[in-house]
């Protein structure tokens, strides 16, 4: 299981992943991001 603040940081990277795909207009296709919730 993981700890409260490592979802968290978890979160916060797959958040800034999704930025800067939506910058680069990369397909989501080509990044596979498990979603947890």
């Amino acid at each position: 299981m993981f700890k409260q603040t490592e979802l968290d940081i978890v979160r916060s990277d797959i958040r800034v992943v999704q930025e800067l795909m939506e910058h680069t207009n990369v397909s989501t296709t080509e990044v596979h991001i498990p979603v947890t919730e």
